[in-house]
């Protein structure tokens, strides 16, 4: 098993993720979700997101709104 340190970190390139579309529900109360993963505990205001291979997550609020844009409403 490798060990990562900063030596290896400071090889990383910069790259951006490729422009995709998901579904997203903003829930209003704390939800359970079956995910790849395993179970995953979302709380009320968290995003509800269904990926592009029918998988399910949960996105807390503050990271959803810094990294997606609703279809439509894109600033650039």
């Amino acid at each position: 098993m490798r060990v990562i340190n900063n030596d290896f970190i400071e090889t990383m390139k910069p790259c951006r993720k490729k422009p995709i579309v998901v579904h997203a529900v903003q829930m209003s109360e704390d939800f359970v979700v079956n995910t790849l993963e395993g179970l995953m505990k979302g709380s009320a205001g968290d995003y509800l997101i269904k990926g592009v291979r029918g998988e399910f997550y949960s996105c807390e609020k503050s990271i959803f709104e810094e990294t997606y844009a609703w279809i439509g409403e894109e600033n650039f």
